[in-house]
């Protein structure tokens, strides 16, 4: 295949042109892996979290707050009993003295989302865009 000739006025153009080109797919892959962990982090804290009826187990939502051409933003977080959210996790005091000991479950699943993601993005970059 014959190359388009390039002039040394026109390659500061042609150079943009292919940062231009390569920065749109770096952002749709990290869009695409974004989407990807903010699922898998919501699917990990509900199998983590724990049940008594159910409602809290199944609140647990990744939910879009944020998108533009170059980025996405998720925030997971359970839509049905929020407000139990850090009392689950850090435990909380009885009404009639003693604690209920906390379980670990939002921290957990951030901390594998957190470094799965990473490992994406560098292995993304490593073996080049597809």
């Amino acid at each position: 295949m014959k190359m388009p000739k390039t002039t040394v006025n026109m390659l500061d153009t042609a150079i943009l042109s292919e940062l231009s080109k390569y920065s749109k797919e770096v952002a749709n892959v990290l869009k695409m892996n974004t989407t990807q962990i903010a699922e898998e982090c919501s699917e990990e804290i509900k199998s983590r979290s724990p049940e008594n009826t159910g409602k809290y187990k199944k609140g647990w939502k990744a939910v879009k707050t944020f998108e533009n051409d170059n980025a996405i933003r998720y925030k997971v977080k359970n839509t049905k009993s929020p407000q139990l959210t850090h009392l689950l996790e850090f435990g909380h005091a009885k009404v009639n003295g003693g604690r209920v000991e906390g379980k670990e479950h939002i921290l957990i699943s951030r901390d594998h989302a957190t470094e799965k993601y990473i490992n994406m993005m560098k292995e993304g970059i490593e073996h080049g865009i597809k």
